[in-house]
């Protein structure tokens, strides 16, 4: 039995870019990490490659929703307790206990996914308009 691809490799000007498919959020769309900063509001490229590298998505050209949604966590966890909080310290954190951890913030991850989608939906309807 085969494995399902979880990326495909294409060439542009001589480099190689990994293109993720599918995804499970959405319908499959990618989003290019300058537009995954752009809706973040994450003002650095040293910043959303320092998260990228904590969770392991470096190198990447574009990312899935999941993907999103994992930065976006990621994002919210460490503005709970600036300098407090670390990268290290949410990798170490499971799920369970992260959740917990919002609850106890009063932060609804899904309602801060569900804008950031729509945002980039009414960006997109815009370019087309």
């Amino acid at each position: 039995m085969m494995g399902r691809k979880t990326s495909l490799e294409r060439y542009r000007k001589g480099m190689t870019i990994n293109i993720p498919c599918g995804g499970e959020f959405g319908d499959g769309e990618l989003l290019g990490i300058l537009e995954v900063r752009r809706l973040l509001c994450v003002s650095t490229r040293e910043t959303i490659n320092t998260d990228l590298k904590a969770i392991g998505l470096f190198g990447r050209d574009f990312l899935n929703w999941g993907e999103v949604r994992q930065i976006l966590k990621m994002r919210l966890f460490l503005s709970l307790r600036p300098g407090y909080n670390s990268r290290e310290m949410y990798l170490s954190l499971n799920d369970e206990e992260l959740n917990q951890i919002f609850e106890h913030f009063g932060i609804n991850l899904n309602a801060h996914f569900e804008r950031i989608q729509q945002l980039h939906r009414r960006t997109k309807q815009q370019k087309i308009a």
